[in-house]
């Protein structure tokens, strides 16, 4: 649960007493006690936050904090004390504003929520909100034990309520790489991505050009995650589920293998062969393995 704890160093939010403005008030930030005496202050960020323009009309900052305005009229605040950066701040329609931080050991996101009081959650990187914005769902594996919120979760937002709907702490399915969430199907759905379990994390810079595994998560299955390419099918009357038939969804190959299997000709012939040439090919062998007479292997 490190995210959690780092959400309590660094970034809680707190909601002041009703005021007269009709803008956020910094002040009211700045005098909340700092009871960590400083064990969370970076001085390698001495300014404020920069906010984009479009923040301007509900939201200020200061060294320490984030203003924002909500929906009750009210300042809530973010602290931002330990960040030594924030970037790729954004707008979510009116009601939410977030943005990725960083610190010496640790990066997590920051997503604010103005209905109400305000409210405020790290889901450790940038999260997908379904079609009709009543979900959101953040999928993110930390790196130390530092960072915002390590693991797949769901929170629901009707009635202008954050509510969590399902929170795994700690990344799913280890030892892949490089979870993430691909896109929503609906609002019943998600699909997913990672890396192989054979990269074994030498080189990062390769990670967009790896093969990758694809998964789906659904509400028929508790919001598992489970390898596959295929949601089930959600009845628009009643949202009801029916699960695929048997062998609806074709096999996965083994790309990883495939990129061993091909190591030689990558070496060989290196003006031929890509990684990912490699991977296809294997998998179109693979394909037409039982009607060759030498068995289709490599």
């Amino acid at each position: 649960m490190a995210g959690f704890s780092m959400l309590v160093a660094i970034a809680f939010g707190y909601a002041a007493p009703a005021e007269a403005t009709e803008a956020p008030d910094i002040t009211i930030c700045d005098d909340i006690p700092d009871y960590s005496n400083g064990k969370n202050r970076t001085d390698e960020r001495t300014e404020p936050i920069t906010l984009p323009a479009d923040w301007v009309a509900v939201a200020t900052s200061s060294r320490n904090w984030i203003a924002v305005w909500t929906e009750y009229s009210r300042t809530y605040c973010v602290e931002t004390t330990g960040m030594r950066e924030a970037t790729n701040l954004e707008r979510f329609g009116e009601r939410f504003l977030g943005f990725n931080w960083g610190s010496r050991e640790g990066s997590g996101y920051v997503l604010i929520d103005r209905a109400r009081q305000g409210d405020m959650i790290d889901t450790g990187s940038k999260p997908h909100f379904s079609p009709d914005g009543s979900k959101v769902a953040s999928l993110h594996r930390a790196d130390t034990g530092k960072d915002g919120f390590d693991g797949f979760a769901i929170w629901q937002t009707k009635d202008n309520l954050l509510v969590p709907l399902i929170v795994n702490a700690g990344p799913p399915l280890l030892p892949r790489y490089d979870w993430k969430i691909d896109r929503w199907e609906g609002e019943h759905c998600l699909h997913i991505l990672s890396v192989s379990s054979e990269w074994n994390g030498g080189n990062k810079a390769a990670i967009p050009y790896l093969p990758r595994y694809r998964f789906v998560a659904s509400a028929s299955n508790d919001w598992e995650i489970i390898e596959g390419i295929k949601c089930p099918i959600v009845s628009s009357d009643d949202d009801s589920v029916t699960l695929p038939s048997a062998g609806a969804a074709p096999s996965m190959f083994d790309w990883a293998k495939g990129i061993v299997a091909f190591a030689a000709a990558l070496q060989n012939s290196p003006l031929i062969f890509t990684i990912r040439d490699a991977a296809g090919c294997y998998g179109r062998w693979m394909l037409h393995a039982k009607a060759i007479d030498e068995g289709g292997s490599t």
